[in-house]
């Protein structure tokens, strides 16, 4: 199989390796939960990155759907190709993950607000679509009573 830099395809789970020096050293059990929960509902929405490394492939991006499609036992998962050295492996690891900020939580209210209103949902609805509670989705909508001036229009 050619490997070429920017390819994506369909790799197997046994020839993915985890990578020696991991950003996050722990993911919690909840986060796994979720994410796979979320596939199965609406499918993985990225690939994972990996490198070459021998006959097998390194993950830069995307452990925790990794560990997610080993917990399915699905025997694929899609994957971008990228050439990297191990400094430049090491590197996008580290932007991949700071790069991923909390989201503010008058972005999320906003965010959960618009769903309602354009998907015509309540907040129940809401919270089973992105995997919350009723009492945490509700407390995001009443953020938005604090700050009237970013309401939707």
């Amino acid at each position: 199989m050619k490997k070429k830099k920017g390819d994506y395809q369909d790799l197997r789970l046994e020839v993915i390796i985890i990578p020696e020096h991991a950003m996050r050293n722990e993911i919690p059990e909840e986060s796994i939960l979720n994410l796979i929960e979320s596939i199965i509902k609406y499918g993985l929405i990225h690939p994972i990155t990996v490198t070459p490394y021998g006959p097998n492939y390194e993950v830069i991006a995307g452990m925790r759907r990794y560990i997610a499609f080993e917990r399915m036992e699905r025997p694929t998962i899609p994957c971008i190709i990228m050439e990297s050295t191990n400094e430049q492996t090491l590197m996008r690891r580290y932007i991949e993950n700071m790069e991923r900020e909390n989201v503010n939580v008058l972005d999320e209210a906003l965010f959960i607000q618009t769903m309602m209103e354009t998907l015509k949902l309540n907040g129940k609805q809401v919270a089973e679509r992105i995997g919350r509670s009723d009492q945490y989705v509700s407390d995001r909508v009443a953020v938005m009573k604090y700050h009237p001036g970013k309401l939707i229009p």
